[in-house]
């Protein structure tokens, strides 16, 4: 069964709607619920759940370093580099001259790194770790909490790749559509990077303004190329999952659809790598940028 994060699905024990107590005063346990979708209508919410594309630690980094530039000395305070630290306990916050705002606490860097000592850059990092908020003069709110760390060690022709994005943010300005419309995720991403070709294998999930998706062991340019393999599934209104196992044998993008665990609602397809590798487009940027 899809291991669905716990940040994005209603444990199976909660007490619910569908809770009822029996005629003589003893509880039963939730009615077996309805399927809302049809396999191909839950394919289609999966595309959906991702039209916002994912959570990415470059588009963070961005706006974490754009509005921590506007401090000052003052506010949030002298520290290693304006653009990686911040620590402003008070609970108020404090306000710069420039008329950002700030409040929490969080650090990280983006870059190359030398790794073991010998005079080259052999590591690419992503990495963001915080708790707090940061305001713009025209009131524009940036909301973080959680820890993102992307890893790639190696160089551009090719690198082994760990990644993991985890809590919630949000920033109602930003470029990034994912981040403009708020996000909660516990991402894990692992793999390899050869001449600019991602192979990589995804699990855990995210949620983007109200819909949820989720992955195991769903698999980019590995066993059907270029074709998705492993399992993705998307959560409908009311917190029930559908999930869609992709067909190794034809390799068609396309598979059984499961509601609730254990009803099959028949075959549908659903690729959903172009959106992860839009997502890893500013990744890739910035490593070209800083290129070892």
């Amino acid at each position: 069964m899809l291991l669905l994060v716990g940040l994005l699905a209603c444990t199976e024990g909660e007490v619910g709607d569908d809770f009822r107590p029996d005629a003589d005063g003893l509880s039963s346990g939730p009615r077996h619920p309805e399927a809302s979708y049809t396999a191909e209508e839950a394919a289609y919410q999966m595309k959906e759940a991702v039209r916002f594309g994912l959570p990415s630690g470059s588009d963070l980094w961005a706006v974490w370093s754009e509005l921590l530039g506007h401090g000052d000395a003052t506010c949030p305070g002298p520290g290693a580099s304006q653009e990686k630290f911040m620590e402003v306990f008070d609970p108020e916050g404090c306000e710069a001259k420039s008329g950002y705002w700030y409040q929490g606490v969080g650090g990280g860097g983006l870059g190359w790194m030398d790794t073991d000592g010998n005079g080259q850059e052999d590591t690419y990092i992503e990495q963001l770790k915080g708790d707090g908020s940061m305001r713009t003069p025209e009131g524009a709110l940036f909301e973080f909490g959680g820890d993102v760390e992307f890893l790639m060690s190696g160089d551009m022709q090719y690198g082994e790749v760990s990644a993991a994005i985890l809590g919630s943010y949000s920033f109602e300005a930003a470029s990034a559509s994912w981040l403009a419309a708020g996000s909660s995720s516990a991402l894990y991403m692992e793999g390899t990077r050869e001449a600019g070709v991602w192979k990589l294998s995804l699990n855990g999930g995210a949620t983007v303004a109200e819909h949820a998706v989720a992955f195991e062991d769903y698999g980019l340019n590995g066993v059907c190329g270029a074709l998705p393999s492993g399992r993705a599934a998307v959560r409908d209104s009311v917190g029930y999952w559908y999930e869609l196992t992709y067909d190794e044998t034809t390799c068609d993008g396309c598979g059984e659809v499961v509601f609730d665990h254990d009803q099959s609602l028949g075959r549908a397809c659903a690729d959903l790598t172009p959106a992860i590798l839009y997502a890893l487009t500013p990744t890739d940027l910035n490593m070209g940028a800083g290129e070892p």
